[in-house]
């Protein structure tokens, strides 16, 4: 199939793939159950999508996969990063999901910013 999706669509779409084959259910149903159009879908499975799924669409399919969305997001090309970095904090740390949120918004700041939070906590853990 000659297509003009993107690399990240492409990656987006065959993680989606070996999700699905996982979990022996198919497109319809996953974004079905996420509440995703047919379009999107077609879009996404069949390599259609010229531009970035929406943030909303991402998350509502990593609801429906029970994944972090981040870790659709990096798929996608929402966010920089690792998918799997992501993926081995979240599990080898007992974190609630706020925590999760936190750091998952610490891993989009710049790298000045994120260093100026970090010294900021730092010195808040050091009163305490």
């Amino acid at each position: 199939m000659t297509t003009s999706s993107t690399p990240r669509i492409q990656d987006l779409r065959n993680f989606i793939q070996n999700w699905i084959n996982r979990n022996n259910t198919n497109w319809s149903n996953l974004f079905k159950s996420a509440g995703i159009s047919t379009a999107t879908q077609s879009k996404i499975s069949n390599l259609l999508y010229l531009g970035v799924p929406t943030a909303v669409t991402l998350e509502k399919l990593a609801n429906a996969m029970d994944l972090e969305p981040h870790i659709l997001y990096v798929k996608a090309g929402l966010v920089p990063g690792d998918p799997s970095v992501v993926a081995r904090i979240h599990s080898e740390y007992d974190l609630d999901d706020d925590e999760k949120a936190l750091i998952d918004a610490l891993r989009l700041l710049p790298d000045r910013l994120r260093r100026v939070v970090i010294e900021g906590a730092q010195a808040m853990s050091a009163d305490l």
